[in-house]
């Protein structure tokens, strides 16, 4: 529960915004479109994504390939779920995941004081405390689709109105 002063209002604040469905509609159309984004560049360009995969040098050689093959189309369909509004809680869960495992990768490479490409959005991006951070957003973010279960504007929404109707 919120307390009195300015830390209770801004709470309170904040706590209205994310119940607010419009802001919930553009924040998953964000969300979804931020993977779909992300993704493109690393399908038209596998063999630099391959190498920015490999320079974190936390996979085996092995793993590579098929995580810089697989990997962008895992974002792309988890961010089109997002924007259509399909399956939302699962697609956030999984993104949650993705963005977890990003941002440890990126903090464990920064920590160690690796320079190296980032391998999101575009190849001229170098992992530090800046990516750590964006990430840890939006790993939040997700998080909180997940948490929340929010289908409003969604094509499953639509789906399940139109059932209700039937019946």
């Amino acid at each position: 529960m919120a307390g009195k002063g300015l830390p209770g209002i801004l709470w309170r604040v904040a706590m209205s915004l994310f119940r607010n469905q419009y802001l919930l509609f553009v924040l998953r159309i964000f969300l979804g479109g931020m993977f779909i984004y992300a993704a493109l560049p690393k399908i038209m360009g596998p063999f630099d994504f391959a190498v920015a995969v490999y320079n974190y040098k936390l996979l085996p050689d092995v793993a590579v390939g098929p995580v810089a093959a697989g990997l962008p189309w895992l974002e792309v369909i988890m961010g089109a779920l997002l924007v259509l509004g399909i399956r939302i809680r699962a697609a956030s869960l999984t993104c949650t995941g993705l963005l977890v495992v990003f941002t440890l990768a990126l903090l464990i490479n920064t920590l160690r004081g690796i320079n190296v490409d980032c391998g999101c959005f575009t190849s001229d991006r170098t992992i530090g405390w800046y990516a750590v951070a964006e990430d840890t957003l939006f790993t939040l973010l997700a998080l909180w689709y997940f948490l929340r279960g929010e289908n409003f504007w969604s094509v499953e929404n639509r789906i399940v109105r139109n059932r209700r109707a039937t019946t």
